[in-house]
């Protein structure tokens, strides 16, 4: 079958950055209406590949984003990120693990500025 989308993680020691995110719409409109329509009702490629890949991805504490568009921000925190308390950076908080370290990792994402 054909690849209708892809997202990029980058590994560090203590979380992932998602980050290079592609649709390919013409491919998405090439399949069958009911395939498409299937999609839809889970909410849409991205957010089911999103969805997949926090499954996946559990060796770490977090996974952060950095999402400027409205729409796309949309999808990203029907998948399960939430906002920190900086514009644009986003988390996925895949252990439950104290405030100040969550705190500590926010920072450190942060001052890496977007990525």
């Amino acid at each position: 079958p054909p690849i209708v989308g892809y997202v990029h993680f980058t590994a560090t020691k203590d979380f992932y950055l998602c980050g290079g995110m592609c649709i390919d719409a013409t491919a998405y409109k090439r399949m069958a209406t009911t395939h498409r329509t299937r999609i839809g009702e889970a909410g849409g490629i991205t957010e089911i590949m999103l969805r997949a890949c926090f499954h996946d991805l559990s060796d770490k504490p977090a996974i952060f984003g950095y999402c400027g568009d409205v729409r796309a921000m949309k999808v990203d925190l029907r998948a399960g990120f939430v906002p920190t308390q900086h514009p644009y950076l986003i988390v996925h908080w895949k252990h439950e693990i104290s405030d100040s370290s969550k705190a500590e990792l926010v920072a450190a994402v942060y001052a890496i500025g977007a990525f």
